[in-house]
């Protein structure tokens, strides 16, 4: 088997502590090949090019024309995921797209259709599915070995872990907050475990808590100024949904969790 020729999109944090240590492990046992990287800022994706030993491009178009990758990672902010991806595709590429996956429902469709069209996978990063703690409560569930999931409380968060990254402060570049950034991997696993089942009703809250109470930052009070945060970013959000076959989820999602002292 040929090692798969794969490209990134975007060389920020999700890239260098994610896809391309993944992608030089692979190329180490021989399955595949990183044949580019591209990033909007030349000099970032030439630092990354040369620690990955690999080509860096400033364009997305000329990187895939000149490489042409079998695979594409795409690891910049949501408000790019839909056009990269679609270009991606029309090239002939599988997709491995990070999440959350678009910026709306309408933008998601559309990327998944034009998979269906060209005949190519379009993946989101949810791992949590494919730790091994994961598989193994998935087969126990479908097995029935557990009877049935009654009820489902999911948290996800950090302590004062709100980001620093200013595009992740605005509503144009990131979307939402916490919850689409943080804690759909929470609510992906659930509902993967349950065999997604439909939801029937839905309800939630969210809110901007450093809006109100900057102090809630901590240390990071010193690298974000909480007046230059879109008030849609929220960094605290509670849900609950009711599911087919009568299982419930509870979601919370925080990012301002304070610190918890013990002596």
């Amino acid at each position: 088997m040929q090692p798969t020729q794969v490209a990134v999109i975007g060389c920020g944090r999700i890239a260098n502590e994610g896809h391309l240590p993944a992608y030089r492990t692979a190329a180490e046992a021989g399955l595949s090949i990183l044949v580019g990287v591209c990033d909007v800022i030349p000099e970032r994706a030439q630092q990354t090019a040369r620690q990955y030993d690999t080509k860096a491009f400033e364009s997305v178009e000329d990187m895939i024309a000149e490489t042409r990758p079998e695979v594409v990672s795409i690891t910049t902010m949501p408000s790019s995921h839909h056009h990269l991806t679609l270009h991606a595709l029309n090239a002939g590429c599988h997709v491995l797209c990070e999440k959350p996956v678009a910026m709306d429902f309408s933008e998601a469709e559309e990327m998944v259709q034009a998979a269906e069209r060209a005949g190519r996978l379009l993946s989101v990063c949810f791992e949590y599915r494919y730790w091994d703690e994961s598989v193994y409560l998935y087969n126990r569930i479908a097995a029935g070995d557990l009877g049935p999931v009654h009820a489902v409380r999911t948290w996800g968060g950090s302590v004062y872990g709100f980001p620093t990254i200013a595009s992740f402060h605005r509503q144009a570049s990131a979307g939402r907050g916490v919850l689409d950034h943080w804690t759909i991997h929470n609510l992906d696993l659930a509902l993967w475990l349950l065999g997604n089942p439909e939801p029937l009703t839905a309800s939630a809250f969210c809110h901007q808590r450093l809006a109100r109470y900057p102090a809630a930052l901590g240390p990071s009070l010193n690298t974000i100024k909480p007046g230059t945060v879109d008030p849609e970013i929220e960094d605290f959000a509670m849900g609950f949904v009711r599911m087919e076959g009568g299982t419930v989820i509870s979601v919370e999602a925080n990012w301002l969790q304070p610190s918890v002292r013990t002596s």
